[in-house]
């Protein structure tokens, strides 16, 4: 191999790492333009093709570099990978192709050793490829390249004894480098194991090292740009996504950075549907068989989108695309029950629920989603039965945030406990809270942890942790009720990052106006309204909080906004409750007493779940009239028959 296309080679192992198998092949094409064809170069576009399910054509690519002296290993270990993806697989062919493995490696040179390890560790096994470096760096224990594998295996392979030993391995390899620039492998090392360690501060140093080293590689800006998300400075990770836009137009990371940015910090979901378009067509161009890539993509998008319309739209189309690829992989069909659920398309998220259960009959993700169903569709005793027996298992796959949060949705519906049904719903909810903050623990902040974070989930927490909150505010002096808490608890991560979520800013705005202090409650409210005018729930609340405040003329304009964004709002007998108590504070008795008639009208329709959709796609669910609302508005309409009666 010449030594000129070693920071090539770099970038090949970086893409293998991050599984942009597709931008393999083309950087291998190149390559080979520019150096010549190689038996390596050979063998990494066999990989990705094989990788992404082209079997054939990679195992062809294999043939001729079987027996070459560098590639004899894996050449070797990747056709018996093959042969075992293929439908009908060939028995004696795969144990042929073992045995000769076994043959081998005990007269291959250290080249052949250290390709095999790399294809063993980014196939998962690490024990394994551990063994194969060690008798590589036995050989050459000055091996540059072996020495930066080491650490690469022992920081990935989740032991913590062995990622605490893997700095050593890149510091040594770094430190007999005589090259100039030193091996791009090795700093990338050292740059995860810094983020790996939370000392994100040393990340940065590193990987600005690295890219004063080598100024035109696109792989280091994109390490920038993710260390920069670490320390949660979005302005910096978007201009460095802007940079590599410059190197590469169509550069899938950072892309998908800066539409996340204008998810979570703007709360911008119209520009970010289309910026998640542009992303999907840079996947369909440059990553088209990439199922695992579609669906990455997709999660944090789902979690992030405050059940946006538009922006469902453009998850459910990339894991279309992934499931595509691969239609029996149960997770996609999943994830696409997850988003149809979202979207509240209810008939068509059960069905996709109950085909991924039949295609993985293990797994616990689908089962809950058949079960949240059976919950929402009041088939409460096939849904408990189901419960019990998931909760029974849990203590070997351990507690599951969804599988609490359904069973606090259950429990609500029940409402048959000896204690107050309200203790059983907030306890579940309680211990689902806490569960899923155990597993973001410890995670660096970033795409990943946005998943795992899991915004929706939360925001519906809270909502139903409100409806055990008092439904007026709290006098002065007063203690905070524990359902106002727990709600505050649930809400403030999400605020601390990702503030540009505007269900967030209401809910957090109705809380602090409930805990007794409508002024603040109101400032946080015109804060979100300014940014979403057309949130036709914060018009709402903003006139309750000003009927609160004896601002009757405030609270008439703000029902007037809600109302000129979406004449469905008067299909919420919560507006025409609140319309009734602005007119009655302006002494419009009478016309107090139409608009609650009306408002007894809508609720025995039962149109209070409506959805209102806005022109940009974002789902808005209106004001749930609670039992004390509904109470209200029978004695507001007593009240005013009354005043009517007497002052006639």
């Amino acid at each position: 191999m010449a030594a000129d296309s070693s920071y090539n080679l770099a970038i090949i192992h970086y893409y293998a790492r991050e599984k942009y198998y597709h931008h393999i092949q083309q950087l291998v094409l190149e390559c080979e333009q520019k150096f010549g064809s190689d038996p390596e170069f050979t063998f990494w576009r066999a990989y990705s093709l094989i990788v992404q399910n082209s079997i054939s054509e990679g195992m062809r690519e294999l043939e001729g570099i079987q027996d070459k002296r560098d590639t004899i290993l894996c050449s070797a270990m990747l056709l018996a990978h093959a042969h075992k993806k293929c439908k009908s697989v060939d028995r004696d062919a795969v144990h042929s192709l073992e045995k000769r493995v076994k043959t081998e490696r005990q007269t291959c040179g250290e080249r052949a050793l250290y390709l095999a390890a790399l294809y063993l560790w980014l196939s998962g096994r690490h024990d394994k490829a551990r063994e194969y470096i060690e008798r590589a760096i036995k050989m050459s224990s000055y091996n540059i390249e072996a020495l930066i594998l080491h650490g690469w295996i022992d920081l990935t392979c989740g032991r913590e004894s062995a990622v605490k030993k893997s700095m050593k391995f890149f510091e040594e390899a770094l430190s007999i480098s005589k090259v100039q620039p030193q091996p791009l492998d090795g700093l990338l090392g050292k740059v995860q194991y810094y983020i790996t360690r939370c000392h994100f501060s040393h990340a940065l140093e590193v990987i600005n090292q690295a890219i004063a080293s080598y100024p035109d590689c696109l792989p280091t800006l994109i390490v920038k740009m993710h260390v920069q998300l670490t320390l949660q400075d979005w302005e910096q990770s978007v201009e460095t996504a802007h940079r590599c836009l410059q190197i590469d137009l169509n550069c899938i990371e950072a892309t998908r950075i800066i539409a996340l940015n204008l998810l979570s910090q703007d709360g911008d979901y119209s520009h970010a549907s289309v910026k998640l378009g542009e992303l999907l067509g840079y996947l369909d161009r440059f990553e088209p068989n990439n199922h695992q890539l579609y669906y990455d993509v997709s999660l944090a998008f789902t979690r992030l989108c405050g059940r946006s319309l538009i922006v469902l739209q453009q998850t459910a189309t990339l894991l279309e695309r992934a499931i595509q690829l691969v239609p029996t992989n149960a997770v996609y069909v999943t994830e696409l029950a997850h988003v149809l659920k979202l979207q509240g398309n209810s008939r068509e998220s059960l069905l996709a629920y109950e085909k991924a259960f039949q295609l993985d009959e293990t797994s616990v993700p689908a089962l809950t989603g058949i079960i949240f169903w059976q919950v929402m569709g009041d088939k409460l005793d096939e849904a408990e039965q189901q419960i019990e027996f998931l909760t029974e298992i849990q203590s070997s796959i351990g507690k599951n945030t969804d599988l609490l949060y359904v069973s606090a949705l259950l429990a609500q519906k029940r409402k048959k406990t000896a204690d107050s049904p309200d203790s059983v719903v907030m306890s579940l909810l309680q211990e689902a809270i806490d569960v899923h903050f155990s597993v973001i623990k410890g995670h660096p902040f970033g795409i990943h942890y946005i998943k795992l974070l899991d915004p929706d989930l939360l925001v519906q927490v809270a909502r139903i942790l409100l409806n055990y909150a008092p439904t007026e505010p709290s006098p002065p002096g007063s203690p905070v009720s524990i359902a106002l808490k727990r709600s505050n608890y649930v809400l403030e991560p999400l605020m601390k990052f990702t503030p540009g979520l505007v269900d967030v800013q209401f809910l957090l705005a109705k809380i602090t106006y409930l805990s007794g202090n409508s002024e603040s409650g109101q400032g946080l409210l015109q804060k979100c309204l300014d940014e979403h005018d057309g949130f036709c729930d914060g018009h709402l609340l903003m006139a309750e909080i000003s009927l609160h405040m004896k601002a009757p003329k405030m609270a008439e304009s703000s029902l007037e906004k809600a109302l000129s964004h979406s004449f469905e709002i008067q299909n919420s007998p919560f507006y025409h409750l609140l319309k009734a108590q602005v007119e009655r504070q302006l002494d419009s008795h009478v016309d107090a007493f139409r608009t609650l008639t009306t408002a007894l009208s809508v609720m025995k329709s039962k149109k209070s779940d409506t959805k209102l959709a806005r022109p940009q796609g974002q789902v808005f669910y209106q004001q749930q009239l609670t039992i004390s609302d509904e109470l209200s508005i029978y004695l507001e309409l007593c009240e005013a028959y009354i005043y009517i009666i007497t002052a006639n």
